[in-house]
């Protein structure tokens, strides 16, 4: 009996509290209810809308790239000599076939000079040879006519045989060293010639590796070159988004300050990095050299698809309003707005992916919807549509 004379004041205050709790619900919803009949009761509102609707999604993501020169390297000395002219420094733009650097040729020019000395004297040798047969050949011939007279003598129709062979080998012979000393005259034309490097190709110097009166040894680095005229852009693909890449197709390349243009994949080299797992593209870009002042490794945004194209439901981004870490949205319904929480995914664009809350169709309000209440009248307008 004592428990459950304490119990009593419990149970009394409980039910006290019970019946003040209902008291303040009902309160509040009655409250909501006056303030949408107030709501109602105001002017129609005007307001523009944009239709939710389904639509393809490419979403992409961005892969660094950077731009690599198609000819570019280090011009080598071809032969030993001391650097007597340098034409060029760090910086120069220079054409196809201009001299950049000139070794010492004096010993050269001696050189080819004995060469040509050489060639002349076996070229004199072989006419005399040839004119040797000449004469032997027409002795020869008297002694044959003869064949009939008393004095033609056998033995020395037979010694002239033999000195005639003797001669055509000695004009063989004649030959095979004058096409010597033309080859001799010929190398050391191509020596002197090496004396001086020409630039290969258009572009720029990057790097001197030598210095005026410097001996250098033949292979020795002497310049470096870039044409920065035919830059092209390398990037370092994911395995797992090269579905979508293959020669010939186009995407959006962006440079640092924000310049795009559409590229084309030239040549995707087939070799994985296993360390990454990556694989290298190569695309030509469409900029335009002069005016964007492309330089090598210079750093370019790839944009390739993230996954296969799929349809979504998408609504515009100006749609969306952000109360209370909540995403909400507007729809005009029945001459009324209505206020629904929404899931949204990416953004596509100036639109976000719906995952839940909207339906394709429904009018969503993009201007004027941070201003009106839910379920006040509105008038709204569609794009393209009169005032409804």
């Amino acid at each position: 009996m004592l428990a459950n004379t304490n119990l009593g004041p419990i149970f009394s205050l409980a039910l006290l509290f019970s019946l003040i709790l209902t008291q303040n619900i009902e309160f509040a919803a009655a409250e909501t209810q006056k303030q949408k009949n107030i709501f109602k009761n105001l002017p129609a509102f005007a307001v523009k809308v944009d239709k939710v609707r389904v639509e393809p999604m490419k979403q992409t993501v961005p892969i660094i790239g950077r731009f690599v020169a198609k000819k570019s390297g280090e011009l080598s000395a071809i032969i030993s000599g001391l650097v007597k002219h340098l034409n060029v420094a760090v910086g120069d733009r220079v054409k196809k076939g201009d001299t950049l650097v000139v070794l010492s040729d004096n010993s050269i020019k001696l050189e080819l000079k004995l060469k040509r000395e050489t060639s002349s004297y076996f070229q004199a040798y072989l006419e005399t040879t040839k004119n040797e047969v000449n004469a032997i050949s027409q002795e020869l011939r008297r002694i044959e006519n003869l064949k009939k007279s008393p004095a033609f003598s056998q033995a020395r129709l037979e010694d002239k045989f033999l000195e005639l062979a003797s001669a055509k080998s000695k004009v063989r012979e004649a030959e095979a060293k004058l096409r010597s000393a033309e080859i001799d005259v010929r190398i050391s034309e191509l020596k002197l010639s090496y004396t001086k490097i020409k630039s290969p190709y258009n572009g720029v110097i990057t790097k001197r590796h030598t210095g005026l009166g410097t001996y250098v040894n033949a292979g020795d680095p002497l310049l470096s070159i870039i044409d920065d005229q035919s830059l092209e852009i390398e990037v370092d693909v994911p395995t797992s988004k090269m579905t979508g890449i293959q020669i010939g197709s186009k995407f959006i390349t962006i440079l640092e300050n924000g310049k795009d243009c559409l590229s084309v994949v030239r040549s995707i080299i087939p070799e994985e990095n296993p360390k990454t797992r990556t694989r290298t593209v190569r695309l030509a870009h469409q900029f335009k050299t002069n005016v964007n002042r492309l330089a090598l490794h210079q750093t370019v945004i790839l944009r390739i698809l993230a996954a296969e194209k799929e349809n979504v439901l998408t609504v515009h981004k100006d749609a969306v309003l952000n109360r209370n870490d909540r995403q909400l949205v507007f729809i005009a319904f029945n001459g009324v707005a209505k206020l629904k929480p929404v899931v949204l995914g990416n953004a596509i664009g100036a639109r976000f992916v719906v995952k839940s809350g909207l339906k394709d169709g429904e009018f969503a309000i993009v201007r004027g919807n941070e201003r009106v209440q839910p379920e006040q009248k509105i008038t709204f307008t569609p794009l393209g549509s009169e005032v409804r």
